[in-house]
């Protein structure tokens, strides 16, 4: 079977070339991302899981390879493109976001790399006939990075703070049966897809479900899907979604005076039901509660959901804790803040060149989720 693009054409920077990624590239991506972490209190990596020789090139993903014209042409940075059928502006329209960014620590002070690969971005999407509507994520305290895509330089798009995405990280010791949660299955599937989009009409950048999406490639199953039934419906669901098989987060380091405190930090977050913080070289044991929704009457009810997911996620998947991604002033942020958790914090950001589009006015909150990103 052909490479879905295999057919796209290079772009040709004043410095670099950027070359969308097929199989050949496959090791160069899973290099890079060994190499290079995400900053922060904790820095983490990404390490390739056994099935993420297929994750990076499916047809809505394009990954990229950032290399030098000159010399043997090393690849020094990659990032990504992923089209979402998102919700925007009332309706489901499509987006590309922007992730996955990493350069080689000793080329970070090329302004070249940054200049030539953004201005690939648009050459990308033109030729794939995919939308010029970009947006993207930034941990907050990733200050280096925020304070040179937010400057405005000329050579870059702009990029404009949108809202910010608390990502609760629950542990699975939360857990609790209680049945209020049932499987989904293939007849019920048209049910749970009408009740979540309806639910997120109106929450900017919250994806669109529909049978395409478990089409992709993403090891997302219905039954994968749980359901809260009220009243004879749908009143609530979310999805259990374990990706450690495509895309497993190692613990690189932690920050000073973290990396000295988490002996004591780990007593205390055992003692207060918390996640613990694993040593540096280990692999983080998290899955995702995706694509939640409650009905607004049952929101009460969606603490239980939670100890409930986070019971059958050590059940039936042996995961140690559960992410969800949830806007600070969205509806189920008073009733599921409340649980224990360790959290942090993303910043939403609309990315536009000049003459794209306009950043659209209501997209407060945002909540795209996290276990797309």
């Amino acid at each position: 079977m052909s490479e879905p693009f295999s057919g796209l054409p290079p772009y040709e920077g004043r410095e670099y070339r950027c070359v969308p990624a097929g199989r050949d590239e496959a090791a160069e991506v899973a290099d890079i991302l060994r190499r290079t972490s995400m900053q922060g209190w904790v820095r983490t990596v990404f390490a390739p899981g056994p099935d993420a020789a297929r994750d990076p090139f499916r047809r809505e993903q394009l990954t990229v390879c950032i290399r030098q014209r000159s010399g043997k042409g090393v690849c020094v940075a990659v990032y990504a493109l992923h089209r979402f059928l998102v919700q925007y502006a009332g309706r489901g329209q499509e987006a590309v976001y922007l992730g996955l960014l990493r350069v080689l620590p000793e080329y970070r002070g090329s302004r070249g790399i940054f200049r030539d690969g953004f201005a690939a971005i648009p050459h990308f999407v033109r030729h794939l006939g995919w939308p010029e509507r970009y947006f993207t994520s930034i941990a907050v305290d990733n200050l280096p990075a925020r304070r040179l895509l937010e400057a405005g330089l000329r050579s870059l798009p702009r990029y404009t703070p949108l809202g910010e995405l608390h990502t609760l990280i629950f542990s699975c010791a939360l857990g609790r049966g209680s049945h209020l949660l049932t499987r989904a299955d293939a007849a019920q599937w048209p049910e749970v897809v009408a009740f979540y989009n309806r639910m997120m009409r109106d929450v900017p950048y919250a994806p669109v479900l529909g049978e395409a999406f478990l089409r992709e490639g993403t090891g997302l199953a219905v039954e994968d899907f749980h359901i809260l039934r009220r009243e004879g419906r749908v009143a609530g669901c979310l999805a259990l979604w374990d990706r450690r098989t495509s895309r497993r987060i190692l613990v690189e380091g932690y920050r000073p005076p973290l990396h000295a405190l988490r002996p004591a930090v780990n007593l205390w977050a055992r003692l207060c039901g918390r996640p613990s913080l694993p040593a540096p070289g280990h692999a983080l044991e998290m899955g995702y509660a995706a694509f939640l929704a409650v009905e607004p009457e049952f929101h009460s009810l969606a603490g239980g959901m939670l100890r409930e997911a986070l019971f059958l996620a050590r059940r039936h998947y042996g995961l140690r804790g559960l992410l969800l991604g949830l806007a600070p002033h969205g509806s189920l942020w008073p009733v599921l803040s409340r649980l224990p958790h360790t959290a942090y914090t993303t910043c939403i950001e609309h990315v536009a060149w000049p003459h794209g589009e306009a950043v659209p006015a209501s997209c407060v909150p945002v909540q795209p989720e996290i276990a797309l990103l």
